[in-house]
Formats: structure tokens, sequence, C-alpha cells
């Protein structure tokens, strides 16, 4: 990261374009490198930001069938993740914007998706938000999957997964279905 500090600002836009979108493949560590993301995640870059989030992402689904300990140290970025929920897209992703290449709700399908692959639940200020974006179908299968860490899981918000269940359309209801499966085999 400090290199995309201090990179020429075409290449700097470019490496970060294939980072945000998961093009760059990287071994990362989570003891070592967690704590460098959740620093990114609280710098003032918003650019650097939406890369940390990225990689943080690809670890959480690269590690969910780790143990306690990594499923923790992955989880312990959650916070400094969730701050980003109500973010606007990175600048350098605005003209993909523009074209209809990038979602408006990225960082809100990043921050629950995190959720999810963290294996932690919401923490508190962000489970309101959660339950909102569950009725949004764009982002339904991520925030049920999200509010399903909860354990035990408050009748109101098992209510409202179940409720989204049965008003969704049906692709919606297929993805929220086949993904809960996917998670309860692992």
């Amino acid at each position: 990261y400090e290199f995309l500090k201090t990179a020429k600002p075409g290449d700097r836009e470019k490496l970060l374009e294939n980072d945000i979108e998961r093009r760059i493949a990287r071994t990362m560590v989570p003891e070592e490198d967690v704590p460098v993301l959740i620093d990114v995640l609280n710098d003032n870059d918003p650019d650097l930001a939406a890369s940390a989030a990225s990689n943080l992402i690809m670890m959480g689904l690269n590690n969910m069938g780790a143990g306690t300990k990594v499923r923790e140290t992955i989880a312990a970025a959650l916070p400094a993740m969730s701050a980003h929920y109500d973010d606007p897209i990175p600048p350098v992703l605005k003209e993909r914007f523009l074209k209809g290449q990038v979602r408006p709700t990225i960082w809100k399908e990043d921050v629950i998706s995190f959720v999810w692959l963290s294996g932690a639940p919401p923490p508190p200020p962000l489970v309101a938000k959660i339950l909102v974006a569950l009725r949004e179908d764009a982002v339904a299968m991520w925030a049920a999957l999200a509010l399903t860490q909860m354990k035990p899981m408050p009748k109101e918000i098992l209510d409202a997964v179940i409720g989204k269940m049965e008003k969704a359309p049906g692709e919606v209801k297929w993805q929220i279905m086949d993904r809960s499966e996917e998670h309860t085999s692992e």
C-alpha cells in the first residue's frame, strides 16, 4: 500500500482498479496482513480503502474453512470495514460507474458480504442497515447470509429473513436458500 500511495497517477488508478475488481491474486497471511488492511481502511484514502476491502473479501473467501483463530483475525477488520457501508463509489471507479460497469451499492455489498465471509456476527450498529438491505432484491442474499451469523438469531431478525424468503421473487429466494445450504454443509 505504500507503493500505491506514491505511484504515478495513471499507474495508481490502473493498479487500484485491478485490485478492487479482484483481478490480482495475492497471497495474504491474515495474521500479518489484516492489521495493515485495517490501517488502510481507517486512513483517508477512499481508493486505497476500496482496495483493502477487496483484499479482505478475498481473504475471507479463501479462509472460510480455516480454524477459529484465523477466522477471528479476519473478523477483526469488521468494524473498520463496516465504517464504509454508506461511502460513495471510490473515485477510481467513478468513470466505470458512469458507464454502468460498477454498481452504486458496491460498498454496501462489500460490507454485507464480508460479514458473512468473516463468519462473525454483524456489529450492532450495522444490523439495522442490513435489515433495510434485506428488502432490496439485489443484496437480499448477502443480507440474509450476514444476518444468519447472529447466534442465537433474535426472533425479529429470523422473521425478517423468513419473510423475505416468502415474498421474494423465485430467483432471489433460490439464491438465499442455495447459499444458506452451502454454508451449513461446510
